[in-house]
């Protein structure tokens, strides 16, 4: 830990360097210790606690001076995934510094509208075909707080401090974005970070694994840095979303997350995968499963390079074909 405090540049050697007769597993008390002196050294406000397995340890942010999140969400009509994800916000959330945008995309549904009334958001009408970059672009340009946090309408909140563990990385001086874990309504994995180059062009690792699943040597059940992460529900710095022109337009409906979280990377920024931050999604509820073409060749066109290197998060020797880590065997 103390090493990786001073390195800010990380290579990996995807070869085999160390064998081991037996795995070393020092004692929690005593990971326990190094860890919560690497909290105190970074000048993390957080407490570290034994996890439910062995050699799992779980981070409790400590509170934060309160700074304003503004919370993006597009939406269209869909009054019942629109209801659950509002109402899961303001009864659910512990953090009450934050404000709701609706991007409203040409609302007609008289239900829908009574839900906008309900709550205490504020509404930006966008009219015209839908385009999602251009959407958060919009609401971000009426947000009022400090970090934005981008998040599709078919979501729901499920853990109450959940703003609290995307803040308590996204703040950080040297982290672009955090994003959290989302789970389908079956309980399954539908986000735990994004693999540059996994299905072609990029995909969900661990998509359908279950929810208490440890991943891959704790990848799942732990906090750990990923090169992209989805806009579904993603935090970030408005700064930092400003000073890059926030999404790029040219992406109608897919990989603008991938795009931006891929620039951030290039500023040397981290982004983070918490699944302390837990959310059900109802993946493309409203916005169906049209896959557009034209955004996936962009991508490749646009990020040539980091596809020629390839993740740098994610082996070589597993294969990008599958989203389970298991190994390329040809």
């Amino acid at each position: 830990m103390r090493t990786t405090e001073r390195a800010k540049v990380v290579h990996h050697i995807p070869d085999m360097l160390v064998h081991l007769s037996q795995p070393v597993e020092p004692p929690d008390d005593a990971a326990i210790s190094a860890v919560k002196s690497h909290l105190e050294r970074l000048s993390l406000p957080a407490r570290v606690r034994s996890g439910k397995q062995s050699q799992r340890l779980i981070f409790d942010p400590l509170p934060l001076p309160e700074a304003g999140v503004s919370i993006v969400i597009p939406t269209r009509d869909a009054p019942g995934y629109l209801s659950r994800c509002l109402e899961s916000i303001f009864t659910r959330s512990s953090y009450r510094c934050f404000e709701v945008i609706l991007v409203d995309n040409d609302t007609c549904d008289p239900e829908a509208l009574a839900v906008m009334q309900r709550y205490p958001v504020k509404r930006v009408p966008f009219p015209g075909p839908f385009n999602y970059s251009r959407a958060n672009n919009l609401g971000a340009a009426y947000a009022q707080g400090e970090y934005l946090l981008f998040l599709n309408n078919d979501t729901e909140v499920l853990e109450p401090d959940w703003i609290q563990h995307l803040l308590l990385h996204a703040h950080q001086p040297d982290v672009g974005a955090a994003g959290g874990l989302l789970l389908y309504p079956d309980g399954t994995v539908q986000h735990a970070g994004v693999v540059v180059g996994m299905s072609g062009v990029a995909d969900h690792v661990m998509r359908g694994f279950a929810a208490d699943d440890d991943g891959y040597f704790g990848s799942l059940a732990c906090v750990r840095e990923v090169l992209a992460l989805t806009a579904a529900c993603l935090m970030l710095k408005k700064k930092d979303f400003l000073r890059l022109n926030g999404f790029d337009e040219r992406f109608r409906t897919h990989f603008q997350d991938v795009d931006l979280c891929l620039r951030l990377a290039s500023q040397g920024l981290r982004l983070v995968y918490t699944p302390r931050a837990l959310l059900l999604h109802h993946e493309s509820a409203t916005r169906g499963h049209e896959y557009d073409r034209d955004d996936s060749t962009l991508l490749l066109e646009l990020w040539s390079e980091v596809y020629r290197r390839g993740d740098p998060y994610y082996n070589p020797h597993f294969d990008r074909r599958c989203l389970n880590y298991s190994l390329r065997l040809e």
